[in-house]
């Protein structure tokens, strides 16, 4: 029951499951000045959002960095464990079970089979609980938090911290396990606490963006009873104490968290998750006046992408990259001239970014094909 309860409870921003994130290669580079930003309701997940992020389910990533101002985090380098996450975001109405949660406003699936219900406000965004064929055989299991565990306060900020109680509490058939149970209790009580302990400069295999970060901790308390056939009464079978350690990075505009890292229950790097697309606006923008310069923009057949002089000879790594994080093209040269051309030719009309990686920097520039 426990590890059902830990597959469907990732969605958001909760320590004990996570959602589908990837890594990549580079290296990291800040090279804007970072911005401190802040979070609201509106860079959260709304209605009708289809949300794309990978996974490395054995992160070789060995910590979270340092917490403070004007950080940067350098999260690109992953094991060949990997598996892509797609996050669907409804109205609960269009949700199985969604009744069970009348006062939710928003539902979320990863597999359409197991759904998280939120309320979710100007002021904050609280969890209410889950649903779903949690254990995998096939019964549906609703399970409604006691009192509704806080996910964010609006608006978050450095600095901002909360801490939240909450408790989870169903009673199951026991005959899947055994003829001789009659039923399962599992009984979860948790204490979280929240602080947002650092601000700068993210870069994931996608893009660098100007982030806040959350530290999220998690005591838990995990209870498990079981009813025999005969006699016919309950007998405490387990009791397990938990304390787990996340991380979140927020931007703004990326829906859910643009990168988070999950640590087992003796600190060791578990999970390492993020956002496959590059929202507008949170990426570290090439510096055109200097060093280069993208034109034209919008653009029909063919992009160019110029240098100055002090650049050639140096090795550069160039991605064109849609709006979900697909990467269209990518090629490695040596900079023999001042420029450097792509055929955009077979481009569907729409945004897309050029992400260029030279001198061990990270830059990245959106341009319009139309």
């Amino acid at each position: 029951m426990l590890e059902g309860f830990k597959i469907l409870t990732f969605i958001q921003l909760n320590k004990n499951v996570v959602m589908k994130h990837i890594s990549s290669f580079f290296l990291f580079l800040p090279i804007a000045i970072s911005a401190q930003i802040s979070i609201d309701v509106t860079d959260m997940s709304q209605i009708g959002d289809v949300i794309t992020r990978k996974a490395d389910t054995l992160t070789v990533l060995t910590g979270p960095g340092n917490s403070g101002a004007n950080q940067t985090w350098n999260f690109t380098q992953l094991s060949t464990y990997v598996i892509d996450e797609v996050t669907q975001v409804m109205n609960p109405s269009e949700a199985p079970n969604g009744s069970n949660f009348p006062s939710a406003n928003l539902a979320m699936t990863n597999d359409n089979i197991n759904y998280l219900y939120f309320d979710q406000n100007a002021n904050q965004m609280v969890t209410l609980g889950f649903a779903g064929d949690l254990l995998g055989n096939g019964t549906p299991i609703v399970a409604p938090f006691t009192s509704g565990l806080l996910v964010h306060n609006f608006p978050r900020t450095f600095g901002s911290n909360f801490s939240d109680n909450y408790i989870i509490d169903i009673t199951l058939d026991g005959s899947a396990i055994s003829p001789l149970v009659s039923q399962i209790r599992f009984k979860r009580s948790a204490l979280i606490l929240d602080s947002t302990d650092a601000w700068g400069q993210l870069t994931t295999p996608v893009a660098t963006y100007n982030s806040l970060r959350a530290k999220r901790i998690e005591h838990a308390v995990d209870s498990i009873w079981i009813k025999a056939v005969f006699p016919p009464t309950w007998t405490l079978f387990q009791v397990n104490l938990d304390t787990t350690i996340s991380y979140q990075w927020f931007a703004n505009q990326g829906k859910l968290a643009i990168a988070e890292l999950t640590y087992d229950t003796l600190g060791v790097p578990k999970k390492y998750t993020w956002f496959h697309s590059a929202p507008i606006g949170n990426l570290t923008e090439m510096n055109t006046v200097n060093e280069f310069n993208l034109y034209p923009n919008p653009v029909s057949d063919e992009l160019t992408l110029s240098f100055n002089d002090a650049l050639i000879g140096n090795t550069i790594t160039t991605s064109i990259i849609d709006e979900t994080g697909r990467i269209i093209d990518e090629k490695v040269a040596i900079l023999s001239t001042k420029e450097l051309n792509f055929n955009t030719s077979q481009l569907q009309n729409g945004y897309y970014f050029l992400k260029v990686i030279l001198n061990n920097e990270t830059f990245t520039k959106r341009f319009v094909k139309g």
